[in-house]
């Protein structure tokens, strides 16, 4: 039995593409295309994905403000973390959080 890991798998939640993207000003220069936790989990299942490693796409959570990148990659993570409740491990689906948020660390 195979187990296939995902290792570039991008997530683009509504609430870091409101936070990096404007009408002016689109990341990359174009809007990208639309994503649900139910599409990425139909590629996963079409894919034979077991396990994806996630993260956002460019440009991160950081465009200046260190508070701002704090709270969105807080929000990123919890968002994450839904989809591993959603579908664990032990389902043979996971996705792992990336995003650093070191307000808690000293």
């Amino acid at each position: 039995m195979s187990f296939t890991v995902d290792v570039h798998h991008h997530i683009l939640l509504d609430v870091f593409c409101r936070a990096t993207n404007d009408a002016h000003s689109l990341v990359g220069g174009i809007l990208p295309a639309p994503w649900s936790k139910e599409s990425t989990l139909s590629y996963m299942d079409d894919a034979g994905v077991d396990v994806a490693i996630t993260s956002v796409s460019t440009p991160g959570v950081h465009m200046g403000d260190d508070s701002a990148a704090r709270d969105l990659a807080r929000r990123v993570n919890e968002l994450s973390a839904e989809l591993i409740q959603e579908r664990p491990v032990n389902q043979h689906r996971s996705r792992i959080p990336v995003q650093i948020d070191h307000s808690g660390l000293t």
